[in-house]
């Protein structure tokens, strides 16, 4: 319940400290949002804030190493994509991380422990999933043999991108179009 959350904290930073050197690598910014969030809201002691702030400042997002930088052949960089394109599969068929919530309130609701089986057994293969996705990026950062890279830079392009004449099938149209590129160089385009 809620009125366990203070010390259940304490047990999850007593755990990360039995680690040793603990590191948190993440898919996306939740993790460190939470960890902020718990250290504003549980009084910890000062070695306690030391440690959760070293944790925060070492983390890893995933999505920070691949945005901009790494393409992969998917149409997002949501962690259910690149991990099935990278070869992960999840026990639950239509994994998906709205559907999460859903299962964390039925277990709260006591509608059954099996919710609980079946959300702690999401959340593991989130993380084998983001393990999948962060050893394929240590390996393409490596130059290891056997991984199929292609430099971007050295693709052509294969059209130009211009502003070409806009053919309406109706005169008002037009007006529009001529005033989007109006707006689109007021927003855009600065000239001194």
């Amino acid at each position: 319940t809620d009125n366990d959350e203070g010390e259940i904290w304490e047990k999850a930073l007593h755990a990360l400290k039995e680690i040793g050197n603990a590191q948190i690598v993440s898919y996306g910014a939740y993790e460190v949002r939470f960890l902020r969030q718990m250290r504003d809201r549980h009084p910890l002691p000062p070695e306690d804030v030391a440690f959760v702030d070293q944790l925060i400042e070492t983390s890893i997002n995933l999505v920070g190493c691949i945005y901009g930088t790494v393409y992969f052949p998917t149409f997002s960089n949501s962690l259910k994509e690149v991990g099935r394109y990278l070869g992960f599969e999840w026990t639950w068929p239509n994994a998906s991380g709205a559907a999460a919530p859903l299962l964390r309130r039925g277990w709260e609701l006591g509608i059954g422990d099996d919710l609980r089986r079946e959300l702690v057994s999401y959340n593991m293969d989130d993380c084998r999933a983001a393990s999948t996705v962060a050893n394929a990026l240590v390996r393409l950062c490596g130059g290891e043999p056997g991984v199929e890279v292609v430099d971007v830079g050295s693709l052509e392009v294969a059209f130009q991108q211009a502003w070409g004449k806009f053919d309406s099938a109706l005169p008002a149209f037009t007006k529009i179009n001529n005033a989007a590129y109006w707006d689109y160089q007021r927003d855009r385009v600065y000239v001194r």
